[in-house]
């Protein structure tokens, strides 16, 4: 009886000799941000009135060069559009209201895996054009009305400050703002 008692005593320390390792490595890999949790898909908030006219256009640059177009909001119709934070070092985001006015905005994706990172762009007009506001975290959503606006200019400016000059180059910043890339 002595023997049978050890044997269970041995049986029950290596389940626990096991088990608890298998536990804690279960535990490690369940805490690990997956990738799923930490793209973030862009948003764009707005009156319907601003978003029926507007075209979002993307370009993510991945770190081994390879440029990827997608369109966000077609004439007020999204695509889901998502943050790739493994790979996407840079974004520019080619937005364009009525096919007149328009706007870049280009950033670095610094806040790669962050838990706080958001992509969300606001839309407002003003007395005199159309603005958006890009929140790239969370911490900057209760200060959203202290931030700087970018406006939108003319197409005719924007090619003026770029100093866009030839047809070619004018004809591909056309594409980039009014195109649709799936």
């Amino acid at each position: 009886m002595s023997n049978l008692f050890v044997n269970n005593r041995i049986q029950k320390k290596l389940k626990i000799v096991v088990i608890a390792p298998l536990l804690i490595v279960i535990l490690i890999l369940l805490s690990c941000n997956k990738t799923e949790e930490t793209n973030t898909n862009f948003e764009i908030f707005g009156e319907d009135a601003l978003l029926k006219n507007i075209k979002l256009n993307i370009i993510k640059n991945s770190e081994d060069g390879v440029e990827k177009k997608q369109t966000f909001v077609f004439n007020g119709k999204q695509f889901s559009v998502k943050e790739e934070n493994e790979t996407a070092y840079f974004y520019r985001i080619y937005l364009s209201y009525k096919d007149s006015l328009v706007s870049v905005l280009e950033y670095e994706n610094i806040l790669r895996g962050d838990k706080n990172q958001i992509n969300q762009i606001y839309l407002f007009k003003e007395k005199d054009g159309v603005s958006f506001k890009f929140i790239g975290s969370k911490e900057f959503l209760p200060d959203i009305d202290n931030r700087s606006a970018e406006r939108f200019i003319t197409l005719e400016e924007y090619f003026q400050k770029k100093n866009i000059n030839t047809i070619e180059e004018k004809s591909k910043a056309r594409e980039l703002f009014f195109d649709f890339y799936e």
